[in-house]
C-alpha cells in the first residue's frame, strides 16, 4: 500500500537487444548498490531511493523499483519540468527557490562524494522532486566507482559518460584520467545558471555571467 515508481526495460523493445539490457542490468545493479551505501545509515533526503530490481532472463523484462516523485497536482517531476515551465512564458523561476534548489543537491553530492561516489552525469532531468519538494540526485548508473565495471570500461575507450552540456574539460573525450568530485560540483553550477536564466550556460560566450542576463540575481 505504498506508491512507488518503477522503470521499466524490455528486452525485445525496438533498439534495446541483448547488448542492451546487459548495460543497463549493471547499471540498475549499479544505481541499487550505491544509493543502498548512501542509505545505509538512514534515509538521504536528497539522493533517490532505489529499493529493489530484477532481471528475469526468460522474458527479458528488466524492473527496478525507486521512490516515487510525483508529476500531478502541478508538481513537476524534476528540475527539467520545472525550468521548462517557469520560463515558457518569460517569467523567472524565484532566486530564493532557484538556490534551495542548489543547496539541496549539493547535500545529495555531499553525500555521495563521501563514500567516493562520482555520479557523472548531474543536470536537470536527472534532479528529482519529491512529495516532500525538496530536490533528490537521482540516476546513478553512470556513476564512478573503483569497483564499478562502468568505472573500468570507461577506462579502456578513454571517455567518461554523462551529458556533454554539463561536462568540465576533464570529463570531455580525450585522454582518461578518473574524476574528482569538481567535476559534479561544475556541473551543479550549470544546472543553477539554468535555474536562475532558463538557458544552458553550454550555449553562452566565455565569460558569461548571470547578472548578463538576469539582472536582479545579487552579484554575491
Amino acid at each position: 500500500n505504498t506508491v512507488r515508481a518503477l522503470k521499466v526495460l524490455k528486452r525485445d523493445a525496438h533498439g534495446v537487444g541483448s547488448d542492451k539490457i546487459d548495460e543497463y542490468r549493471t547499471r540498475f545493479a549499479l544505481e541499487a548498490q550505491l544509493t543502498a551505501q548512501v542509505h545505509e545509515d538512514g534515509a538521504n533526503p536528497y539522493v533517490i531511493q532505489v529499493f529493489h530490481f530484477q532481471y528475469d532472463k526468460e522474458s527479458g523484462l528488466l524492473i527496478e523499483e525507486l521512490e516515487y516523485a510525483p508529476t500531478d497536482e502541478g508538481i513537476p517531476g524534476n528540475l527539467a519540468t520545472l525550468i521548462r515551465r517557469a520560463y515558457k512564458k518569460d517569467s523567472h523561476l524565484p532566486i530564493d527557490e532557484a538556490l534551495r534548489y542548489a543547496r539541496e543537491i549539493a547535500e545529495g553530492l555531499a553525500a555521495l562524494h563521501k563514500i567516493l561516489i562520482v555520479h557523472r552525469d548531474i543536470k536537470p532531468s536527472n534532479i528529482l522532486i519529491g512529495t516532500d519538494s525538496k530536490a533528490k540526485v537521482a540516476d546513478l548508473g553512470l556513476a564512478q566507482t573503483q569497483q564499478s565495471r562502468l568505472y573500468r570500461s570507461s577506462a579502456l575507450s578513454g571517455d567518461h559518460p554523462g551529458t556533454n552540456e554539463y561536462k568540465p574539460s576533464e570529463q570531455l573525450p580525450g585522454k582518461y584520467m578518473p574524476l574528482k568530485p569538481n567535476a559534479d560540483v561544475y556541473a551543479l553550477g550549470c544546472v543553477l545558471f539554468e535555474l536562475l536564466t532558463g538557458d544552458l550556460y553550454y550555449n553562452q560566450r566565455r565569460g558569461t555571467r548571470v547578472k548578463t542576463l538576469r539582472p536582479d540575481v545579487p552579484s554575491d
